[in-house]
């Protein structure tokens, strides 16, 4: 199990979608370095831990990655469905997953090693607002945010598939991927769309035959949160 860069336990800071080639190159570079280590490795994760598979096996990983299972997530940053899906910002799953990882970073451990906590109230101030809070404008007005997670009003500088996004996006690198995937995803997820649209991008375009011809796509009634197939309107 591997923290991002300034989450959990790990060290630093956190700045979303940023460091994640850097952290599991770093990763998988000590865990070679082991006598106990194979040097073969396989990865799984579901959305952001599939953001951060689809970004180190864009990095150089020496066709060490072998497999990875990458579920209801995305290669594509941008397109993300909580960024631009259909080119559209989508507020409410950006805001709110702002808000969480914000919230997170602050109960960490060594938020409170020097000294007081982080002060949380102005979060949970703006999360009490409920709907009012996403109805304010400018839409790019959320001070709260911020301070606690820059990368929110970053994402609203770059409305663009611009260099900031490509710089970031694994699907950017499709074509030097030598890693096979059993690829997730849900009906009703809202990474759907990139789920079949990386499958499609490595069947065609990986750099090895290992990564073409070992791509595998599962696909259930599930939802991002719910995988039980069991929703209001319908029971699978």
């Amino acid at each position: 199990w591997q923290d991002s860069r300034g989450s959990g336990n790990s060290e630093g800071s956190f700045t979303a979608l940023q460091d994640e080639t850097r952290g599991g190159e770093d990763l998988l570079q000590w865990l070679a370095d082991q006598p106990w280590c194979s040097g073969k490795f396989g990865t799984y994760g579901r959305s952001y831990l599939g953001i951060t598979q689809w970004s180190l096996a864009a990095g150089k990983v020496d066709g060490r990655l072998l497999a990875m299972v990458p579920s209801y997530t995305s290669a594509d940053q941008y397109a993300a469905a909580f960024h631009h899906e259909g080119g559209l910002f989508a507020l409410n799953i950006a805001t709110a997953w702002s808000f969480n990882m914000a919230m997170m970073l602050a109960a960490r451990p060594s938020a409170r090693e020097n000294g007081s906590p982080p002060d949380v109230r102005p979060l949970q101030q703006a999360a009490a607002q409920g709907i009012s809070y996403y109805r304010r404008l400018p839409l790019n007005d959320r001070p709260e945010l911020r301070a606690a997670a820059p990368w929110y009003a970053t994402w609203f500088d770059h409305p663009d598939r611009d260099a900031y996004w490509r710089e970031i996006s694994p699907a950017e690198h499709y074509d030097s991927m030598t890693t096979a995937s059993l690829n997730i995803g849900g009906w009703f997820d809202i990474f759907i769309n990139q789920t079949l649209a990386s499958y499609m991008a490595l069947r065609a375009r990986g750099a090895s035959e290992a990564a073409r011809s070992g791509q595998r796509l599962l696909i259930g009634p599930w939802s991002h949160g719910v995988l039980t197939g069991v929703f209001p309107e319908m029971h699978f």
